[in-house]
């Protein structure tokens, strides 16, 4: 089903194929290893081939991921250091323990995909990459029909353009490309807020009243987060394509502990300790030490100045 589930389709959840538990078992009958299922929204199957060491993820006739996955394809074609820089911060993530997702018994983190869609904001926002999704020569044609838990459809725009027109405003380092990155995740960005939106449909990092498409409830702030309190920290990353906050479910104490990862990370790639940083910061005013929520950036120093 190229254009997903459209409203006069029936899916059947009695099924075997949508059972992704009978899937995993097929898959463990045939020596896959670390076979596991997952009935999210999107029910998924986990596994690893044996023979190649790769990691894969199976669903049944939702291609959404598809879709997402060529959007990425043609920001690294147009921009060929994003694809090293993705690699180096996912690993970078695991190495630091903030790449778990949904492994059982582990606070849930980043995933691969929210992190790859923090890494096209961030290079939308210091303009290394463009918004395909506002190119005025995109497919104008081009949906697809998804279906939630409820059984409720709903159409999905997927067009996007291929910038064709568009030319790098900058010159580009890829060291430079990382540093900035940890430099926004580490000093820049105020969690304690919601008035900035990663959304990459929209441009990068913009305004709230500037993202579309924004979600309400639990798809926004997770089922357990305290989003509205004042001194939590929360972050929203839309998905390209859905009205969902791919970050929605990470506590406001795995955000803190990300936000140190990047001031430690953003010194060393500066060459100097953690300490020296912190305090070279305070020193210029950029940044205010609170005895309750550490190392807040300086509400009296503005975000876009401090480059």
């Amino acid at each position: 089903m190229p254009l997903g589930f459209l409203p006069q389709s029936r899916r059947s959840a009695d099924l075997p194929i949508y059972d992704v538990k009978n899937i995993a078992d097929v898959l463990k009958m045939a020596k896959y290893e670390r076979v596991s299922f997952v009935r999210a929204t999107v029910p998924i199957v986990k596994f690893t081939d044996p023979e190649t060491g790769l990691s894969c993820d199976v669903n049944v006739n939702n291609r959404l991921g598809c879709y997402n996955t060529l959007l990425f394809r043609r920001y690294c074609l147009l921009f060929p250091p994003l694809a090293p820089a993705i690699r180096k911060i996912k690993s970078w993530a695991r190495h630091v323990g903030l790449n778990s997702p949904s492994t059982p018994g582990v606070p849930e983190s980043f995933s691969s995909y929210a992190l790859t869609l923090m890494v096209i904001a961030g290079l939308q926002r210091t303009g290394y990459l463009p918004n395909l999704q506002a190119d005025s020569c995109k497919d104008k044609n081009t949906v697809f029909w998804d279906v939630s838990k409820k059984g409720e459809h709903r159409k999905v725009a997927i067009q996007f353009g291929l910038g064709k027109g568009w030319s790098k405003s900058r010159q580009y380092d890829l060291a430079d490309i990382l540093r900035g990155w940890f430099r926004y995740w580490g000093f820049q960005h105020v969690y304690q807020s919601t008035t900035t939106v990663v959304s990459i449909r929209d441009g990068g990092i913009v305004s709230w009243s500037a993202a579309t498409e924004l979600p309400t409830g639990p798809a926004l702030h997770g089922p357990n987060i305290r989003f509205y309190h004042p001194r939590a920290y929360k972050l929203v990353v839309l998905d390209p394509f859905l009205p969902k906050n791919c970050t929605g479910r990470i506590s406001s104490e795995i955000l803190k502990k990300f936000q140190r990862a990047c001031r430690k990370e953003y010194a060393r790639l500066d060459g100097m300790s953690y300490d020296e940083l912190k305090a070279s910061w305070v020193r210029d005013g950029l940044l205010v030490v609170d005895t309750q929520v550490p190392d807040v950036p300086s509400p009296r120093q503005s975000p876009a100045a401090i480059e």
